[in-house]
């Protein structure tokens, strides 16, 4: 209750004449869609936002006494020169800086900035902000994750597109015009990308809600209304009472109707609490689909009653839903192979194809587990050039990474090391499935033993929280030259930098260890997703180069 009166209060703020707290005052005309389209969903609503900005930003330049205390950023102060949320003209920017005499006495160093979207939403539960999450990550917003989760639950939509350069002071700027030009074009080709995405997201956001809605129609209308009459009539057949005397009530609440197919059936009367407790027992109006299986929640008909009319009760439920396949989430085994649990309900097996960035996974999802928020990751090993290099994979799975390699990075040899035999079996299928059999070897077992020794031009470690058990294996199986490894690891936002060089460290004593001379640096580091509350999965790349040594 305490959201919606949240919700109520900022809405009428939004919808105000006033001017908000922002410093322009007022909503981003590019976004207001985007900010329409959210804060209509009813388990969402923004706290702030900017739909990208090109802007130079004036900021007095600190006292540098050593008797005055060194202020912190945000209490420098400051104002803008220049901001649009358009694309900017160079020539207006140049003549801003070059030609337009400072009327301000006070020294001040010049910032040239883009900064791409970012909106702050608040969200009901912590499943709508993993939902939400999800969407924005796969429409290219990476470094979107839930940044509170105590009292409320607030999410950051926001990727890493930005830039940020400084030109001089107002008494003397230290660039060029042309080089102002240069910087001009860079922030425009930004926010192409960001209009790009963030038109991604919206198109994302309104298929979701479509079908969020849809599916509660359905589930309101005819569909839920004539499941849930047949369920009752089984527990009344069955002689059973309702655990829950409240639910009871909901269940049976409304006027039944004999005209079934009628307009008026449409118009079934549940009272809100009603349809709140029917929600409530049995909670599939969120739910997921994996291939042409739809998937409940581990959460869904928890009360013990439904479990006495299962058989009934399953295929009435995916008949409401539209499906001939249905199943609800486990928990994943905290097993060394973290086997999926996913039950199946109505449908004769739990294998599904799937298909991502032009690849085909096929698994069976009562076996394997199969991540979603891997999606960029995945595309980004797919982007790599690996048509001379040979690959090792030791933690292979299904092929999420493997076959990124193989079909999208055209590598020459993939080592695809597991010891989930139900992961090996689906790698398999999928090998041949996209016709990369010919280019991988699958090693069966524990990769500390199976894996090859100096071969791989680069090594993946994609195994979460973390991979550290075989960071020997990975420089074990680089060539003496060295190569590239790819580490994945779960990490505390604010302990990223000691991770990553914890990581380095220890990559150069086993590299010493194994007899290497080696300079081993950090390339670059991926930031794939808000794993949880302040953790995030992260993805870094080390390059391990061999020293030449003079003879």
């Amino acid at each position: 209750m305490e959201f919606e009166k949240r919700k109520a209060a900022a809405m009428a703020s939004l919808g105000s004449t006033e001017t908000d707290k922002s410093p322009k005052g007022s909503l981003d005309t590019p976004i207001i869609p985007l900010i329409n389209t959210l804060n209509n969903h009813p388990s969402y609503f923004t706290t702030s936002s900017c739909s990208g900005r090109i802007s130079i930003l004036s900021q007095p330049v600190c006292s540098t006494s050593a008797a005055a205390p060194k202020p912190r950023k945000k209490a420098l102060g400051g104002s803008w020169l220049f901001v649009s949320h358009e694309f900017a003209d160079p020539n207006s920017v140049i003549d801003l800086l070059f030609r337009s005499p400072s009327t301000n006495g006070e020294l001040s160093e010049l910032v040239f900035r883009f900064e791409p979207l970012i909106i702050a939403i608040e969200c009901k539960d912590l499943g709508s902000a993993q939902d939400l999450v999800s969407t924005a990550i796969s429409s290219g917003f990476r470094e979107s994750g839930i940044t509170s989760a105590s009292k409320r639950v607030i999410i950051a939509i926001r990727c890493s597109i930005r830039m940020e350069v400084p030109l001089g002071t107002t008494e003397k700027i230290m660039v060029s015009p042309e080089y102002v030009r240069y910087l001009v074009d860079v922030a425009n080709e930004k926010m192409v990308a960001n209009k790009k995405r963030t038109d991604g997201f919206l198109k994302a956001l309104q298929s979701r809600v479509a079908a969020v809605t849809n599916v509660s129609q359905t589930c309101q209308g005819i569909s839920l209304r004539e499941a849930m009459e047949e369920a009752n009539d089984l527990l009344d057949s069955k002689e059973h009472s309702c655990a829950d005397e409240e639910d009871c009530g909901a269940l049976e609440g409304g006027n039944r109707n004999a005209n079934s197919g009628s307009s008026e059936a449409c118009n079934y009367s549940l009272s809100v609490e009603q349809m709140e407790k029917i929600n409530k027992s049995i909670g599939f109006l969120r739910w997921e689909r994996l291939g042409d299986i739809v998937v409940l929640p581990v959460t869904s008909f928890k009360d013990p009653t439904w479990d006495t009319i299962g058989e009934e009760l399953w295929p009435l439920v995916a008949k409401s839903l539209g499906t001939c396949r249905l199943a609800r989430q486990g928990r994943v085994a905290s097993t060394g192979t973290r086997d999926s649990n996913l039950e199946i309900l109505v449908g004769d097996n739990g294998w599904v194809d799937h298909r991502e960035n032009g690849i085909t996974y096929s698994f069976d999802a009562t076996k394997c587990m199969f991540s979603w928020g891997n999606l960029s990751e995945k595309l980004r090993m797919a982007h790599l050039d690996c048509k001379d290099e040979t690959v090792v994979d030791l933690f292979a799975g299904i092929g999420y990474f493997v076959l990124p390699f193989l079909v999208g990075a055209k590598a020459k040899l993939v080592y695809a090391c597991e010891w989930n035999p139900h992961a090996i079996e689906a790698l398999k299928r999928n090998l041949q499935a996209n016709c990369v059999s010919n280019r991988c070897i699958v090693l069966e077992g524990d990769n500390r033993e199976t894996a090859p020794k100096g071969v791989a031009d680069r090594v993946c470690l994609g195994l979460l929280p973390t991979s550290e058990g075989s960071w020997v294996t990975a420089v074990r199986a680089l060539r003496i030259e060295g190569g590239t490894l790819h580490v994945h690891g779960n990490v505390k936002d604010s302990e990223e930098e000691l991770w990553t060089q914890h990581l380095r460290h220890s990559i150069t004593e086993i590299a010493k260890s194994e007899g290497h001379c080696w300079d081993v640096s950090v390339e670059h580091i991926e930031r794939v997703k808000w794993y949880a509350p302040h953790i995030r999965h992260l993805v870094v790349d080390v390059r391990c180069k061999r020293i030449q040594q003079n003879s």
